[in-house]
């Protein structure tokens, strides 16, 4: 439930930050005797609800596991997000469009380059083997329970990744290397099979915390 956690907690400050900063920026503009938008008191119930599906989300699912002092040591991670919240709303005119255009950018990147490193990448594949094997080794990578991008939460390789990164942004390679740091071996039970060479279909059940493969012998 860690992802569940973490994702209700970033959700729920972020639009917490930017609810706060509703009401600040009509009176803010009222003492200055400015024009402010007059769809702030809607963006505020639009953004508070936000909260309340967050926090009930988180409450329903997640709280059991993580009551609220978990995110303490999270706390200035979570300011970021309550921070960012907060100044998009208030300067939305200059930086909702390049907040938009980083953040599908950023989603792309993050996804082609977990693509390159672990490329098992669809709900299902093919394995063969050409003598008998009780189960066969996969590396898995976790993603970090708090990335703010909807990418899938495990990746898939055979063979410890030896692929080509020089293709994305030099900038973001260190930051990509860290999050996707996180790599373990993990065992693939097959069932027996009296013919060899064999085939095998391997089904990919993945959540956001906790996946599952499961081996079916085709021919």
């Amino acid at each position: 439930m860690t992802s569940i956690a973490m994702l209700c907690a970033e959700f729920c400050v972020f639009f917490l930050g930017a609810t706060i900063a509703c009401p600040l920026c009509v009176i803010v503009a009222k003492i200055a005797r400015r024009r402010f938008l007059s769809c702030r008191f809607s963006l505020f119930c639009v953004f508070a609800s936000f909260v309340v599906v967050a926090f009930s989300v988180y409450a329903i699912f997640a709280l059991k596991d993580f009551p609220p002092y978990f995110f303490l040591e999270k706390k200035t991670y979570l300011f970021y997000f309550f921070l960012s919240g907060f100044i998009l709303c208030v300067f939305w005119k200059f930086l909702a469009l390049p907040f938009l255009i980083f953040y599908c950018f950023f989603w792309w990147q993050s996804d082609q380059y977990f693509r390159a490193k672990f490329p098992l990448v669809h709900d299902f594949t093919f394995v063969d083997f050409s003598e008998q094997k009780e189960s066969s080794k996969i590396f898995v990578c976790k993603v970090p329970s708090g990335f703010p991008f909807p990418i899938r939460r495990f990746w898939f390789s055979f063979e410890e990744s030896t692929a080509e990164t020089k293709v994305f942004p030099k900038f973001l390679l260190p930051f990509f290397e860290k999050i996707s740091s996180d790599v373990f071996e993990d065992e693939i039970y097959l069932p027996p099979s009296r013919v060899f060479p064999a085939r095998f279909r391997l089904d990919f059940e993945i959540g956001l915390d906790k996946y599952k493969i499961t081996a079916e012998k085709t021919l």
